[in-house]
C-alpha cells in the first residue's frame, strides 16, 4: 500500500515538474491589459488592439513592444470568444514563437477560426528553455 502511494506521489511530482508556465501579459479587444504575475510585465508592453470583420471572420491585431535593450524570445496566442464570452476552438490557435530585438515593436495578427467569434484576447509569455 505504501509503495503504491509512493508511486502515485512520484508520478504527481513528475507531471507537475513538466507543467508549462503560462503566465504572461494579455490584452483584450477593448485594449485593456492584464498580467498574471509574469516577470515579463516590465519587459514588454501590449497596445493598439484592433479588430475588423473580413469575409465574415474577425481579424485581430495588437502591437507588442520590447521595453528593454535586450533581445527577448516570447510566444503569443490569440484566444477567440463568442458573443456569450465563451472560448471558441481554443486548440485552433497555437502558441507562436517571436523574437523581439531590443526596443523593437512588432504588430501581430490573427484570424478567427469561425464566423461565430465576436471578441479576442492576445496573450504573450516568455519561452522557457528546458
Amino acid at each position: 500500500m505504501k509503495r503504491k502511494l509512493l508511486c502515485v506521489l512520484a508520478m504527481a511530482f513528475w507531471l507537475g515538474a513538466c507543467a508549462h508556465n503560462t503566465a504572461g501579459v494579455t490584452i483584450n479587444a477593448q485594449g485593456q491589459v492584464s498580467t498574471d504575475g509574469s516577470a515579463l510585465t516590465r519587459d514588454i508592453s501590449l497596445s493598439d488592439a484592433r479588430s475588423m470583420m473580413t469575409g465574415g471572420f474577425l481579424r485581430a491585431s495588437a502591437l507588442i513592444t520590447n521595453q528593454t535593450t535586450s533581445d527577448l524570445d516570447v510566444q503569443y496566442k490569440f484566444t477567440w470568444y463568442d458573443v456569450q464570452g465563451l472560448v471558441v476552438e481554443d486548440s485552433a490557435s497555437p502558441w507562436i514563437p517571436l523574437q523581439l530585438y531590443g526596443k523593437a515593436r512588432q504588430q501581430v495578427q490573427g484570424v478567427a477560426p469561425n464566423a461565430t467569434v465576436a471578441g479576442f484576447t492576445l496573450t504573450v509569455r516568455p519561452i522557457y528553455s528546458q
